[in-house]
């Protein structure tokens, strides 16, 4: 069974949802850098990009007064199922970022993992960053990551097939593949990725998807940010994601 989706929103659905947390189950960096910031967040906090929950729960655990955001049902589907099992309560808006509604604002906003890159479309960046903005107490703070993969600019590595992330769970097993085509002057990224499902080592079902990153300077998304409103950011540099490399961390807060 064979299907292509192109549409960002619509990737972390089915199948990969049901791997999503198997797949990154040995990846904590991400969870430990943004866990000493929920906590100094002094709540409400938001995170868009909650996913299934990886951040979110262990923080509802710990008393963190947190929302989340997330534009995959499956996704949204599977946090809720864990906030259920441990007898907790929060709420969760599922919605593409650009749409951004919320039912009030925020003392933190943070996005992990390089998912503000998912937003390929540039006019619709500048929105959302527009609408975290206007989320925001006064005083409030965005913190999120991204990242450029220059190893793999650099190498020339356009359209090359490459073995990631893969994970077991009784007798089933998924690998995934993926090969990246760069669009250099557009400073986009399209991800072909394949999923492999095998049974008792029989493969028996794969599901390729594409998905697009956009890339920013330092500078850039820092004139994004200021252009939302923000006007004092700090920049670090952080290794978060295994595969991400070093990453860009920005820390902006609404004055």
């Amino acid at each position: 069974m064979m299907k292509t989706v192109i549409d960002n929103s619509k990737h972390y659905t089915g199948m990969v949802a049901e791997w999503y947390d198997r797949l990154l189950e040995k990846e904590n960096g991400d969870i430990n850098f943004y866990k000493k910031i929920i906590q100094k967040g002094n709540g409400p906090v938001l995170e868009l990009a909650c996913g299934t929950g990886r951040q979110l729960v262990d923080a509802l655990k710990n008393s963190v007064d947190i929302d989340g955001l997330d534009s995959s049902p499956d996704m949204l589907q599977i946090c809720k199922e864990k906030i259920d099992k441990e007898g907790l309560e929060t709420t969760l808006y599922e919605q593409k970022f650009e749409e951004l509604y919320l039912k009030r604002k925020y003392n933190l906003v943070f996005i992990p993992g390089g998912s503000f890159q998912l937003i390929h479309k540039f006019d619709y960046a500048t929105l959302t960053l527009s609408k975290i903005y206007q989320s925001l107490n006064k005083g409030g703070k965005l913190v999120l990551d991204i990242f450029i993969p220059w190893e793999d600019i650099i190498a020339n590595n356009d359209g090359v097939w490459k073995v990631g992330r893969s994970a077991s769970y009784k007798n089933e097993s998924m690998i995934v593949s993926s090969a990246d085509n760069f669009d250099l002057a557009n400073q986009v990224q399209t991800i072909t990725l394949r999923y492999d499902l095998f049974s008792n080592n029989m493969l028996t079902n794969t599901i390729t998807d594409l998905i697009k990153l956009r890339w920013y300077s330092v500078n850039e998304f820092g004139l994004l940010l200021e252009k939302a409103g923000f006007t004092q950011v700090i920049i670090e540099s952080r290794k978060i994601i295994s595969n991400h490399g070093v990453s860009t961390v920005f820390h902006a807060t609404k004055t």
